[in-house]
């Protein structure tokens, strides 16, 4: 029996009520989804409670004329009396008589946990989230080591990682911000270490929120615990979102009366308030998740019930033990291609505002010849390296051997507007593209002042853009942003990598947020992965999507039903890896009919890793194999069946069928037609070659796979082409699959 209740009480029912109920893993949002913009959750079919006393009150009697504008209640979703999750019962419409009461029904549907997070969350912005409140700093001077709101932005510089605090003032290069050469939180170099400079304009202090504290501040401010291995990455607890909000530290006056430069008069607040969700991206919460699921191989499993939500790091999951459920899946199950080969992934990045022109590397108008640490590196360039690219790790940035005009001499030069950090693989016309607004900027060199005996001027490591600024007074409406990720590495020398302290500063220039380039100055890692795709094995597909980008890339889903009993079912996660037939799989979607009856139908993606899968129980099947006809223009010819596992089975006129015993893991990869060319032959146009040439034609068999034995009863005509000339035809029929 289905029970729906909110509180303590239980709507009305008609007898016999049955709910559907699809439910779609929250992993595959880049694909598919069941929600609105690409937002995965759970649904259920329309559901109609008869309109009784009960559940008019319950609703708020939507009956009534003019009817009340609250459609959604909270409620609880039962089998059998078995809590199966939270959800928000929404209110369709209202099918009634305006003559007689309790005629009539209510048209609903059922959002349960992670479609029910995001209607929760629904229109709902960033900028709305409290973020631990206002954080309040008095003035105490352009002095860092006073307490106050200049020692604090200061302190953050010493920030590891997201573990001191929710942001840092992290310097950013921005010609857009105002019109003009204005930086962001820019460095001066003086009593022998480096401080935000007392020349930032009122306009340009500003912090970036920490995306770790981001995530946590979104789900535990809706009621959430949040977990998850992946909050520790270290790397992750070093990214922040760029913002471009400044900080309102300081009314100041704009003198732009100098045609080189502007000048901005600050006078500090005596109080400065800092309120972090003001600084972050200028998107709806649902719209941010769903972008950093599509630029991060990451996942939310919401559980409403529990209110919890893990942040699962997807590569991390699939690698996990499986669950065996050989004996708990039906037999009778159907494999689906949607391709005969894993299909091509691409990912396009969307720079939004940024209104940097940069591209990818064109490798049909490029030669594309690999990775060098250093510029120096390089070959002497010459005219028969025109066009040649080479990718500069330590920069992240192309060289490519170009003709001087001038002085007609080939020369490597550094490319400005290709970029490493925008999209991969979208040469390949035929992938499928997955796009994200999740995107890191351009690093580039900077100076830095100093107040050195004799003045000294050292260059600086540090992202650039070009994206309006927004503050407090501004004219206008405030220019939106997207989600801009770089990483706060903090202030290291490359030289002695230790940190920069009075008695060791920078000798010349320092990575100081060395976000894309793999490299520092002595070209050492400066992170365990970059925010770059491809970038010698510190890529993020090399180190973060790994084995998750074969799993979007499979084309093979298995439908089927799952036999488990109300406790194994609720015990179930997305995050799952299941064993089926000593495969494993990861559950797409869910279609369950309620009241519960012990199974339910599923869809599910093969895994493919790296290394072989231990089959834990080997199953053994007995197979039939029948060739009806396997000829060339009526003259037989042999036939081999080669399996996946490398064993091969030949028919021939005489050996038509074969019953042999086969793997569950196995299937047929090939089909070869072999035959001896015949001087009889030449009268049927097929050329003769040499009477004891054993020539081999591989032929695709199509389907079949040992997982589909629905695919067994098909047959296959099977033609190739030989010399303009076709073959007759071949006929293979599967018989049924028995297990031994």
């Amino acid at each position: 029996m289905i029970g729906i209740r909110k509180n303590n009480e239980y709507f009305d029912l008609s007898p016999g009520t049955q709910l559907q109920r699809e439910r779609n893993s929250p992993f595959f949002i880049v694909q598919d989804s069941s929600g609105n913009d690409g937002i995965p959750g759970e649904i259920s079919y329309p559901i109609e409670l008869p309109l009784s006393d009960k559940n008019l009150r319950l609703t708020g009697y939507p009956d009534q004329l003019p009817a009340i504008k609250v459609a959604q209640y909270d409620v609880v979703l039962e089998t059998d009396n078995v809590a199966l999750s939270a959800a928000k019962l929404n209110i369709k419409s209202i099918d009634g008589h305006l003559s007689y009461n309790n005629n009539g029904t209510i048209d609903a549907e059922l959002y349960s946990n992670a479609s029910e997070f995001y209607k929760r969350i629904k229109d709902k912005k960033l900028g709305d989230l409290t973020f631990g409140g206002p954080r309040i700093f008095p003035w105490a001077g352009y002095d860092s080591s006073a307490p106050g709101f200049w020692k604090h932005a200061n302190d953050t510089w010493n920030y590891n990682n997201c573990d001191n605090g929710d942001y840092v003032f992290a310097p950013v290069m921005n010609d857009g911000w105002l019109a003009g050469n204005i930086h962001i939180n820019w460095p001066f170099f003086t009593g022998g270490r480096y401080q935000l400079s007392q020349y930032n304009a009122c306009y340009s202090l500003v912090p970036h929120p920490y995306i770790v504290p981001t995530i946590k501040a979104i789900f535990e401010e809706h009621g959430y615990t949040v977990t998850g291995s992946i909050l520790n990455d270290p790397d992750l607890k070093q990214a922040y979102l760029v913002s471009c909000m400044a900080c309102y530290w300081a009314d100041g006056v704009i003198d732009d009366s100098d045609d080189e430069s502007i000048i901005v008069h600050a006078t500090p607040l005596h109080q400065i308030t800092i309120n972090v969700a003001e600084h972050l991206p200028r998107m709806t919460i649902a719209e941010f998740l769903v972008e950093l699921q599509k630029g991060l191989p990451i996942g939310f499993e919401i559980d409403d019930l529990k209110r919890t939500c893990e942040v699962t790091l997807m590569t991390d999951k699939i690698n996990k033990p499986s669950k065996s459920k050989n004996s708990f899946v039906n037999p009778k199950f159907k494999l689906t291609f949607k391709g005969t080969d894993l299909k091509p992934i691409a990912f396009k990045r969307n720079t939004g505002n940024d209104s940097y022109s940069l591209s990818n590397l064109d490798k049909k108008t490029y030669n594309y010849k690999g990775e060098k640490n250093e510029y120096t590196h390089l070959p002497i360039a010459d005219s028969t390296m025109a066009n040649d690219a080479w990718l500069i790790t330590y920069e992240n940035k192309f060289y490519i051997c170009r003709q001087d005009p001038d002085t007609g001499d080939f020369k490597w030069l550094r490319d400005e507007v290709i970029s490493n950090i925008l999209d991969y693989n979208t040469d390949d016309e035929t992938a499928e593209v997955i796009e994200t607004a999740v995107t890191p900027l351009e690093m580039w060199w900077g100076f830095v002042g100093t107040d050195d005996e004799p003045p000294a001027v050292k260059l600086f490591w540090a992202p650039i853009c070009n994206q309006e600024g927004n503050w407090k007074g501004k004219q206008g409406d405030i220019v939106e942003w997207g989600p801009r990720i770089m990483f706060y590495r903090g202030i290291v020398d490359p030289i002695l990598k230790q940190p920069a302290s009075s008695n060791n500063h920078m000798k010349a220039y320092f990575p100081w947020d060395n976000t894309n380039s793999e490299y520092g100055l002595k070209f050492e890692t400066a992170g365990n992965w970059s925010l770059s795709y491809k970038i010698s094995s510190i890529g993020m597909i090399d180190v973060l999507f790994k084995n998750w980008i074969k799993v979007l890339q499979q084309n093979e889903i298995i439908s089927g039903i799952l036999n488990l009993n109300i406790v194994d079912y609720l015990q179930l996660r997305w995050q799952d890896v299941l064993l089926i037939n000593n495969t494993p799989f990861l559950l797409k979607k869910i279609t369950e009919l309620l009241p519960y009856k012990g199974a339910f139908q599923f869809d599910a993606v093969r895994i493919y890793l790296d290394s072989a899968t231990p089959i834990l129980h080997p199953v053994t099947y007995k197979l039939t194999m029948t060739f009806a006809r396997a000829e060339i223009y009526g003259v037989p010819v042999p036939v081999r069946v080669t399996m996946s596992d490398g064993s091969y089975h030949d028919f021939d006129s005489t050996t038509p069928s074969k019953t042999i015993d086969i793997l569950m893991s196995v299937s047929i990869s090939k089909l070869t037609v072999q035959y001896w060319t015949a001087p009889d032959w030449a009268s049927k146009g097929i050329s003769v070659k040499d009477d004891t040439r054993h020539d081999k034609y591989q032929l695709y068999a199509g389907p079949p796979n040992i997982l589909d034995p629905a695919t067994y009863t098909n047959n296959f005509d099977i033609t190739v082409d030989y010399n303009e000339n076709s073959f007759d035809g071949i006929l293979l029929t599967f018989g049924d699959l028995t297990e031994i």
